[in-house]
């Protein structure tokens, strides 16, 4: 698919690849010097030292040093961390949206499920009106 024709661009595409990969150069550049890299909206990019650690030679399953290494890890702004929970929640009460179904005959439920907190209020319910009744019959 063609950027530029998908965002309405003016510029040309051989320019769009030409900046964008001159800013991810540098921002590798940064990174690799031990820098934090900003991206608003995104997050914060940056490096640390990994650990050294064992592992297997999946074919033969002997135990091999791996020798520490730098990684790289990406700390989400509040922004984008805002938009992820909002996605979950749409994607969660999507799927929650369904028409249940029966697990004995795998056909739609008659009853809508009932919740856990609405199970719990029905019971309160039901328990204070036996209350009250006891207490009128006596």
């Amino acid at each position: 698919m063609d950027i530029t024709r998908k965002h309405q661009l003016t510029t040309p595409f051989a320019e769009l690849e030409r900046i964008a990969s001159a800013l991810l150069g540098a921002m590798a550049d940064r990174i690799n010097a031990g820098d934090l890299v900003r991206i608003p909206g995104i997050g914060t990019l940056s490096v640390y030292a990994g650990k050294p650690r064992t592992g297997r030679n999946p074919r033969t399953g002997e135990p091999i040093a791996v020798p520490a290494r730098p990684r790289y890890k990406l700390k989400p702004s509040s922004i984008a961390a805002r938009r992820r929970q909002r996605a979950y929640m749409q994607r969660r009460r999507a799927t929650r949206s369904l028409a249940p179904v029966s697990p004995a005959t795998n056909a739609p439920a008659t009853e809508a499920p009932v919740s856990p907190v609405d199970e719990v209020i029905q019971n309160m319910v039901a328990r204070r009106a036996d209350a009250l009744a006891s207490k009128s019959l006596s």
